[in-house]
């Protein structure tokens, strides 16, 4: 088979390592132990520094009953969305200002309104807020944000996420998952269950858990974005991989099994032998990056 191959350096997505975030005209950055893959336990594995200082700290929880929420995101911070084994929903809110304003880190003030959970803070001044959202299993989550991170962790539920200018992360998620993202970057690793994401100029990357898929399945694509994709060596599911025409692809040994089929406009990489790949990945206009995990 004769495969076009071309250099291609796509950036791994590190969800919440070294983060900026926007805040009015302040600069902000966020980064945390552990990266995306690690659970939040307490607002210490959080590092918020404003305009490159550091930053007076506080936090609150919140306890919420039931097993639904709307979690609309700071405009200054991220999201959180962590499994857990409580009965319901619990909220760690990480808050941050400018160093010595700590009348500004009391004014920020956290609630549910309606089922769905807000932060406020005094406007005009240097303030951040992220949110830990610890969820118990067939939770129902929404979090929707503008120029912050979302990640979600060890997640059961039904989860959705709508971002703009901010990065997603998806890591061992096991129920069903939707994620509609533009100008930023998604990332979802060792998922299973029933994942979707829609991305728009933004890059996808995706690292697929050894074995193979359980679930519904994946169905994932970027437009105008570079796609990444960690494919473990035997893999046991079906996996197909769509992108235009002449869209770079760097694939090596990793796609010395694969069939590949040309349309009109459009090529199509197939792993394995199943008629209804349990995974779909796509970019329109965006280069192709496959290699062995890992």
């Amino acid at each position: 088979m004769m495969l076009t191959r071309a250099a291609l350096a796509v950036a791994a997505v590190s969800a919440l390592t070294a983060l900026p975030l926007r805040a009015g005209s302040h600069g902000m950055s966020l980064s945390m132990d552990g990266g995306g893959s690690a659970r939040i336990t307490s607002c210490d594995a959080l590092r918020m520094r404003i305009d490159d200082g550091e930053t007076l700290r506080g936090e609150e929880t919140l306890e919420v009953p039931g097993k639904a929420l709307d979690v609309e995101a700071p405009e200054n911070g991220g999201v959180r969305v962590q499994g857990h084994d409580g009965p319901g929903i619990r909220v760690l809110v990480c808050k941050a200002v400018a160093e010595g304003d700590r009348g500004v880190l009391q004014a920020i003030r956290p609630s549910v309104e309606g089922g769905k959970l807000v932060v406020k803070g005094p406007e005009g001044e240097r303030w951040a807020a992220h949110l830990v959202v610890d969820v118990p299993r067939d939770a129902r989550v929404t979090v929707r944000a503008e120029n912050g991170p979302v990640s979600l962790l060890d997640v059961s539920g039904t989860m959705r996420v709508e971002t703009v200018n901010g990065p997603v992360s998806v890591v061992r998620s096991q129920g069903a998952v939707e994620v509609t993202a533009v100008n930023g970057p998604v990332s979802v690793v060792d998922a299973s269950g029933d994942v979707k994401v829609d991305a728009e100029n933004g890059p996808l990357s995706v690292k697929l858990a050894p074995g193979s898929w359980h679930g519904a399945g994946m169905d994932a694509r970027t437009e105008n974005g570079p796609l990444s994709l960690r494919l473990p060596d035997s893999y046991g599911s079906g996996v197909e991989v769509s992108m235009s025409r002449h869209s770079p692809l760097s694939c090596g040994g990793a796609c010395d099994e694969a069939q590949l089929e040309r349309g009109r406009g459009s090529r199509r990489l197939s792993f394995g032998s199943d008629a209804a790949p349990a995974v779909r990945l796509a970019t329109v206009n965006g280069p192709v990056s496959i290699k062995p995990r890992t």
